[in-house]
């Protein structure tokens, strides 16, 4: 059990972000990731979780994707991740 639970709202923006809430341990078990955690990655990712609007923190359309060359993947999902291919010498 955490000190600092994720409350419903953080981990919506987290999920919206690609940042975890959770993990599971060797054993499989389900380890939670404290709060304060969570908000730390999301600020290094620039976001801000301090606004009390969701404006703040959702861009709608396109700009809510993952950056190129990056991947989101949620646990239990199989995905086939295509790789940018260069030719040789180029």
């Amino acid at each position: 059990m955490t000190s600092d639970p994720v409350t419903p709202e953080l981990a919506e923006i987290a999920d919206a972000h690609g940042v975890a809430t959770s993990y599971l341990d060797g054993s499989r078990t389900e380890q939670r990731i404290d709060a304060e955690v969570v908000r730390t990655v999301l600020g290094l990712l620039e976001v801000d979780v301090a606004s009390p609007t969701r404006n703040a923190w959702h861009s709608p359309g396109p700009a809510s994707a993952p950056a190129p060359g990056h991947c989101r993947r949620r646990s239990g999902c199989a995905a086939t991740v295509p790789a940018p291919c260069r030719a040789a010498g180029g």
